[in-house]
């Protein structure tokens, strides 16, 4: 949702505002070049003696000047103007005022783009106030309509909303100024407010356009029924309406009702030939009833005449990615992010099909790009996908967990659109109406197993970190946050391991190359700490692991092979690339080097397991194992080389255990690690460490399994 969702309105409102500056200033700089001076405020008391025709010579003099020069002119003119609230004001106060409340905004937005933000907003604020209740239409729609959008276009939303309530205190009675305005909440995603002001409109005349506005605050909030009953209305009360009768067709095919929608876009070609917007509605219904023969011809001859017609490249690419053809959607998706880069649904079709193509790191690459435009709960999920299609698991839970949140019992929370709260237990369900309302696409370009993989996840990451996460706000993306207060129902022991086990098994299963790298990262988190290693985890464990032996070889063979074996130690590397808008570029690392890490860590973790759960003897070999198969003098033989002497202290073998403590820690000395050896060191040497750091310095660097074998 976000910027895609309305761009077309909000680039309409910033056109419009523009085209109002643009104009205001060139009259200014004409009359500039006429007249540079300007002529003296006429004084008060004497105003109402002088002849309308002078006074209407000195409002002229006042015009022919620049903005800023002829203010204060016009404030004095307009205050020494006689207003008599009995009648209607004069032709030549009338005029006035308009021309103070054009200058009035035409300075505060020079103000504004010379960096006096207050100062801009003042002068918005005076022209608000100082327009009449009944103001001409070309003032509202020109002039005061544009002021919030102009604010809320240079980041001062509160401002902006503001400024709209001050507007609404004047026109509240007015219908056709209520809608003007409801259409810039409606630019700007506040749907709840729009539809409160054409609610009031209604109050006053019922028309199809209100009706049309109202259907349009409704599809904004998800609420596609009632927007459907919203444009039939307007179509009711006019029958050609062009605008109900395209957006009834959108939601037709949306809520899965092509046939209906085929009748109005053809009912509306029928009217206006050249609508290229119900032509590609009309092909995009043709796509969905199956008649695929007859859309290929039609969007043939569609793209011939409009090449770059963004509703039907993005939809088209979108449905050939949910029919799994990878090939056809790249290619129309491509075409239209160069037509709009800033479409974030044509990057998500894009994405799909990359990751059909297994080109995971390109599909993650376009998506980060679509998240300079929008951050709304489908893109979030589409990311955390692509970066699970990588191998970067943790990378991809967080993600997840930033946007969503997900229950004991599975159902998972988030806020549609950043505002509205849902919950499903799947997220194809739950995230559907973002796409309904956005690109009308009745049916997810997404796999069940995958889905459902991807809740695993969250869930298994979630029962990891027991915190609460009390509100769906969405954290901003790639920037550290401030750890959570603990929740006070956090999950019982039993609870959390069920979910632990349970989600694991989800997330691990499959036939894919993948499986080995979910294999690994489940086995490694659930291992991550001693006191977590009941004897139920560790028996997942071992079983996980057994299994995991039989998928490492077509692993070693999967496209990003080097990202997921080596995610975590590529994280920071990652994360301060991100933070700079790109993402590295990575060596390939050799076939028999993966394979060498990835085993040695499956071998170490299943000993780590049995260790830690009181069968250091049954895990003792799988440790040393995984000594033989590390690359030495890596952060892995080293990390295995402390595990080895935790298990060995544990069997009493405690010379050999200092033995690979001091293996461990010379390759990278570590104060917390130093107490272990000297505490260990004590017991051996009566309670002295006399001679431990000649003894360190003396150890030869040996592989650890020679030691222990020893």
């Amino acid at each position: 949702m976000n910027t895609s969702l309305y761009r077309n309105l909000f680039i309409t409102f910033a056109a419009s505002f523009i085209v109002f500056t643009s104009t205001a200033l060139s009259t200014a700089q004409t009359s500039r070049r006429r007249n540079t001076r300007t002529p003296p405020a006429p004084a008060a008391p004497e105003a109402a003696q002088i002849p309308d025709a002078e006074r209407l010579a000195q409002l002229e003099a006042l015009l022919a000047q620049p903005p800023a020069a002829r203010l204060e002119g016009l404030r004095n003119f307009v205050a020494a103007t006689p207003s008599d609230e009995t009648r209607e004001p004069s032709p030549l106060r009338t005029r006035a005022v308009e021309q103070l409340v054009s200058t009035l905004a035409a300075v505060g937005d020079e103000l504004l783009t010379g960096g006096d933000t207050q100062a801009g907003i003042k002068h918005f604020r005076e022209a608000v106030a100082a327009a009449p209740a009944k103001m001409s239409e070309k003032l509202f729609v020109q002039i005061v309509s544009q002021l919030p959008s102009n604010l809320f276009l240079r980041g001062e939303q509160a401002a902006a909303f503001d400024l709209a309530r001050r507007i609404e205190a004047k026109i509240n009675t007015d219908p056709q100024s209520l809608l003007a305005l409801a259409t810039f909440y409606l630019s700007v995603e506040q749907p709840d407010e729009a539809a409160r002001l054409i609610e009031l409109s209604l109050r006053y005349a019922e028309t199809a356009t209100s009706r049309v506005a109202l259907g349009a605050a409704r599809r904004l909030n998800l609420q596609l029924d009632a927007s459907i009953t919203e444009y039939k209305r307007a179509l009711e009360l006019d029958a050609t309406s062009a605008s109900a009768r395209r957006a009834l067709a959108d939601l037709y095919r949306a809520t899965g009702k092509p046939a209906e929608a085929i009748t109005l876009y053809e009912a509306q070609l029928a009217a206006t030939p050249d609508d290229s917007v119900s032509r590609a509605g009309f092909v995009l219904s043709l796509f969905d009833l199956n008649r695929r023969d007859d859309a290929e011809r039609e969007m043939k001859i569609a793209l011939e005449k409009s090449p770059e017609d963004l509703t039907l490249l993005t939809g088209a690419a979108y449905w050939y990615a949910a029919q799994t053809e990878a090939e056809t959607a790249r290619g129309l998706a491509e075409r239209a992010i160069v037509r709009e880069p800033r479409y974030t649904w044509a990057h998500i079709a894009n994405a799909r099909a990359l990751i059909m193509l297994k080109r995971p790191l390109e599909a993650e690459r376009s998506l980060r790009l679509a998240a300079q435009f929008g951050d709304f709960p489908t893109l979030s999920y589409e990311l955390a996908n692509a970066l699970a299609a990588s191998g970067f698991y943790e990378e991809a839970a967080t993600e997840l967990a930033r946007m969503f949140r997900i229950s004991p019992d599975g159902e998972i929370s988030t806020r549609l659109a950043n505002r509205i709260e849902a919950s499903n237990e799947s997220f194809i369900e739950l995230l559907a109406p973002e796409r309904r309302a956005s690109i009308y696409q009745p049916a997810a370009a997404d796999i069940v197993i995958s889905a459902r993989r991807l809740a695993a996840l969250l869930a298994f990451h979630t029962a990891l970190t027991p915190v609460t996460n009390s509100t769906n706000t969405p954290k901003k993306r790639g920037v550290q946050q401030n750890k959570p207060e603990q929740n006070k129902n956090e999950l019982t022991a039993e609870t959390r391991e069920r979910i632990l086990l349970d989600s694991a098994d989800t997330f691990a299963s499959g036939n894919d190359e993948m499986r080995f790298y979910r294999q690994l990262y489940v086995i490694e988190r659930l291992v991550k700490r001693a006191s977590d290693v009941t004897p139920a985890v560790r028996d997942r464990i071992v079983a996980i692991a057994e299994a995991a032996t039989a998928t490492v070889e077509i692993a070693l063979d999967a496209p990003t092979a080097t990202e997921a074996a080596f995610a975590d130690e590529l994280r920071k590397t990652r994360l301060d690339a991100i933070a700079v808008g790109t993402t590295p570029q990575l060596p390939r690392v050799p076939r028999q080097v993966i394979s060498a890490v990835v085993r040695g860590r499956l071998e170490d973790a299943r000993g780590r397991a049995l260790a830690y759960s009181g069968k250091a003897e049954e895990g003792l070999p799988y440790l040393r194992r995984a000594a033989t198969v590390l690359p030495e003098g890596t952060v892995w033989s080293r990390a295995n080389a402390w595990h080895t002497g935790t298990a060995l202290e544990a069997l009493g073998n405690n010379s050999e255990a200092l033995a690979s403590y001091i293996k461990s820690y010379r390759a990278a000395p570590d104060p917390v690690r130093r107490a272990v050896i000297e505490n260990l060191y004590r017991r051996l040497n009566n309670n002295s460490v006399k001679g431990l750091d000649d003894f360190i310095n003396a150890q030869t660097a040996r592989p650890v399994s020679s030691v222990t074998n020893n």
